[in-house]
């Protein structure tokens, strides 16, 4: 007879179990539909999921940076400007210094 009590809390969380994940359904689904939707947006649009868009001004502060040498403060830049972490500012920095030098 001590296990009722238990049994029943058992019951009782199963069912908000159910409850909850019954209602995340339609809003998943919603989510997932505008994910879809901003996705096929920027392939409209030309630009990758995930990347910042940075002003002209920024590149081009950005690339005299670069030019003197400085890649701590493009990196700053860049961080500042996209809202990017430093180890993905610094990334990006690094592969726009590489490209640059190509070019």
């Amino acid at each position: 007879m001590e296990f009722i009590p238990g049994l029943v809390l058992i019951a009782l969380f199963v069912i908000l179990v159910v409850s909850v994940t019954s209602h995340l359904g339609p809003a998943a689904r919603s989510l997932r539909r505008l994910e879809r939707r901003f996705d096929l947006l920027l392939d409209h649009l030309g630009a990758e999921a995930g990347t910042a868009v940075v002003p002209a001004t920024a590149l081009a502060e950005i690339d005299e940076y670069l030019a003197n040498g400085m890649t701590r403060e493009a990196t700053r830049t860049y961080a500042q400007v996209s809202g990017a972490e430093r180890a993905e500012a610094a990334a990006w920095v690094r592969q726009r210094a590489e490209s640059s030098r190509r070019a």
